[in-house]
């Protein structure tokens, strides 16, 4: 084998501030004109030893929220090892550009315009998903439908790598590894970069990427009670010039879901009365595929390729059991049993150029985004009566076929101006094509017709125009981001039998600013203004909805407007040696606030349908604290209290209404003997009202323990979910002439056990140099 010019060997050990082991840190070592070499990483211990040329060497040391550690020194013939000893890397705590908190486990920094939730090697990270991280971030909630909310708003946009993706529908959350995510960016007031859209903000989930040579990556097993069997991987495998990414996951999962209401009325001059109680068996079947590849034509350009398909196949069956009163005397009794089939598939494309300049921050991007996803629902529907006669039953069945087009083009670019600030603008174009086919047949005289004429398609485009530009600098310890955004919005609906046809047409600016001011390192305030918009989407529009339960259903409303929110925002933070708090106070005005209005139609069948009203204000304070007293716990607790006001008028119904909200969350962490670690999370939630409905409050308590292996490559982990089988909602709705009371229990208890391995390999270049050495 021919000679090399890897004659010398340096050696150390990367530690923190604490004078504890940083393990895969990421060392590089350069020439005296900073020409890359050769690459590696520390071990477990945080030492690391490299073949290296004999010559003048940079050798440099980074790992995420530390400052890169550098050091010059000269190996030759007569000095050909050199150990460097231990090297200490410092925090990178800067307040507005990031304050980091802590270094290994999970944190909360800040910057400018957002929170920072760092995902670290905790046991948050061991064999959890992406849901399950979330969960854990201040002031987020997931219901147990997995529906996500931000700070009691469930109108929050989330998206993947600063992109909307089919990786948040459908449960998909639920697959991604949690040690596949880098970060979450919780923004609450977006600035101008972002879409208008989420008027609670935006969650951001920022993937990790590969960026040593080698191959590296986690296989995760699942098996819970009830049946929840999961396998998932995630792969990253870089060389020179690509870097391939990869998320694959397949899960198998029954829920058990009892529900249970009360309907109280008055009819002829007589009261009456239905009690319903539902036991519901769920079944989802879902595989996902996310992955692609970067190529870097040079050290300045990237092409990104991504494709992502998410394929679900659900069933449903429930029993309902309806008993009729009439004056406290039952009158009937009807059974009714329903069987689903639900089938979806959901594609995404991506595709990105990355353009970096010679000068440094200077960078232009262009993303192309194509969603293509189609589902078919199938229900059969047997309603049969059993008291006071038995009668012979009715068949109903449905059939749903939904169909999407999404196009997405946006360009960015960003310049530093003079020394501290910056300069970005940018554009996006987006068109979207919804199809909803709708058909309800029952059977009558051996022959299948239309069930009260419910069969139609609709048809639903939408076009979104955006361009914004906004501006950053520093001055002394202030420092400030001013943009503006403008989005124009074309929408078309309508019906194949031209019962409706709706366009609508608008143009909006939305204005953001962000200031900021340091006090010192560990210290600062901000204040933030932005604008926010929230479309109604098309099953908001949609009157043709699914029928499950004929005596509550869901409807679109085609006459929505869209909800536009001005939110201000005050909050500081605060770094101890062993305490750290954060403490925000917001106000939120939103105009034709979008509310659920409940009232009984001409069958005596509650209907749903959102509209708007005239106005909600929600002024609020939100505080985080997190406290380490000794090296093995850590407690973290947040708190979010707001209260509101809502004004307006429907069907002649007043609709004015004040009252509160408030959750707390509450999680422990704790390193016990023999490397197992232990975590409890409370959850909280207050009662919630509106002027019709009011929501009991509710709490539940999730625990895991967790225990490595095999020199941290092993994990395995046992997680009870709502061991407390505490996560109800109880709501009580009421209006002249009816009293419901509704009682849902979507998901009880569960418990799993789950098996994580992590396999690493290091670098090609350090293997292959020591392999030279030896020969």
């Amino acid at each position: 084998m021919a000679k090399t010019n890897f004659k010398g060997m340096i050696s150390g050990k990367a530690i923190n501030e604490k004078s504890e082991p940083m393990p895969y840190a990421n060392i590089t070592i350069l020439d005296a004109n900073r020409k890359f070499l050769v690459a590696g990483m520390t071990e477990e211990n945080g030492g690391f030893e490299i073949a290296v040329p004999t010559e003048k060497l940079i050798v440099e040391i980074s790992y995420s929220g530390y400052i890169t550690f550098s050091k010059e020194t000269v190996l030759n013939d007569s000095n050909k090892k050199m150990n460097l000893g231990s090297l200490k890397l410092q925090l990178d705590v800067n307040f507005l550009n990031e304050v980091v908190v802590v270094g290994q486990k999970s944190t909360l920094s800040f910057k400018r315009d957002k929170k920072v939730f760092s995902v670290g090697k905790d046991i948050l990270a061991q064999s959890n998903s992406a849901l399950d991280i979330l969960e854990n971030i201040p002031s987020v909630t997931v219901d147990a439908g997995g529906q996500v909310s931000l700070r009691g708003n469930s109108n929050v946009t989330i998206l993947i790598n600063g992109r909307q993706t089919g990786l948040t529908l459908n449960n998909a959350l639920d697959q991604i590894p949690a040690l596949s995510i880098e970060r979450v960016e919780i923004i609450t007031n977006p600035s101008a970069s972002y879409q208008a859209t989420g008027s609670a903000g935006i969650l951001n989930i920022i993937l990790k990427k590969n960026k040593k040579d080698g191959i590296n990556g986690q296989l995760t097993l699942r098996y819970g009670v009830p049946i929840d069997s999961r396998i998932g991987s995630s792969v990253n495998y870089k060389t020179d010039k690509l870097n391939f990414f990869a998320t694959v996951g397949q899960r198998y999962t029954d829920y058990i879901g009892k529900y249970s209401s009360n309907q109280l009325y008055n009819q002829s001059g007589f009261n009456k009365a239905l009690l319903q109680m539902e036991d519901e068996n769920r079944h989802d079947d879902g595989k996902l595929f996310y992955g692609g590849f970067d190529y870097y034509l040079n050290d300045k350009e990237t092409i990104t390729m991504a494709y992502n398909i998410n394929v679900t196949k659900d069933s449903d069956k429930s029993l309902i059991g309806y008993d009729y009163y009439t004056e406290n005397a039952l009158d009937s009794v009807l059974v009714r049993n329903t069987k689903s089939v639900e089938n979806r598939s959901y594609n995404q494309l991506e595709l990105n150029y990355l353009r970096n300049f010679d000068k440094k921050g200077r960078k232009f991007t262009v993303d192309f985004q194509y969603d293509f996803w189609n589902s078919t629902k199938d229900w059969d529907i047997n309603t049969k009566k059993v008291k006071p006669i038995i009668e012979t039953p009715k068949q109903l069945r449905t059939n749903n076929k939904n169909g999407n087009k999404d196009f997405v083009l946006q360009t960015d670019y960003t310049t530093p101006i003079k020394e501290k600030g910056k300069l970005d603008f940018g554009l996006k174009g987006e068109h979207r094509n919804v199809t909803n086919t709708y058909l309800a047949e029952n059977f009558v005289s051996n022959n299948w017709q239309v069930f009260n004429g419910l069969d139609n398609d609709l048809d639903y485009n939408e076009t979104i125009g955006a361009a914004y530009v906004q501006y950053g600098n520093e001055w002394g310890k202030f420092d400030y981001l001013i943009g503006l955004r403008d989005e124009y919005t074309s929408v078309k609906i309508s019906d194949e039998n031209r019962e409706f046809t709706k366009k609508i047409n608008y143009n909006r600016l939305f204005p953001t600013v962000h200031l900021g001011y340091t006090f010192s390192e560990t210290a600062g305030l901000q204040w933030s203004y932005s604008k926010r918009i929230n479309r109604p989407s098309i099953w908001d529009l949609n009157p043709f909805n699914e029928i499950k339960d004929f005596t509550y259903q869901y409807a679109g409303n085609p006459n929505l407007n869209p909800e536009y929110t001005d939110a201000f925002e005050f909050g500081g933070n605060k770094n101890f040696e062993k305490v750290f708090l954060n403490a925000s106070v917001y106000y939120h005005r939103t105009k034709d606030f979008m509310q659920y209005y409940v009232y009984r139609d001409a069958n005596n069948s509650f209907v749903a349908l959102p509209v708007n009203l005239d106005m909600e204000s929600k002024y609020g304070i939100e505080t985080s604290v997190n406290y380490n007293p000794i090296k093995r716990l850590s407690l973290y607790s947040s708190f979010n209290f707001y209260r509101f006001s809502q004004e307006g008028i429907y069907e002649d119904q007043d609709f004015d209404f004040s009252n509160e909200f408030w959750q707390l969350q509450v999680r422990a962490q704790v390193k016990l003997p023999k490397e197992i670690n232990f975590q409890g999370f409370l959850n909280y939630v207050g009662k919630s009202s509106n002027a019709q409905t009011t929501t009991k409050s509710n709490h539940y308590l999730n625990l895991s323990v967790n225990k490595s292996f095999l020199s941290n490559k092993l994990t395995v982990g046992f997680n009870a979910i709502n061991v407390l089988d505490s996560r109800k909602e109880i709501q009580r709705t009421s209006s002249p002439g009816y009293i419901l009371n509704k009682v849902s229990n979507r998901n009880a208890e569960q418990f799993n056990i789950t098996l994580l391995y992590r396999f690493a390999e290091k670098q090609f270049k350090e293997r292959q140099i020591k392999e030279s050495n030896r020969n």
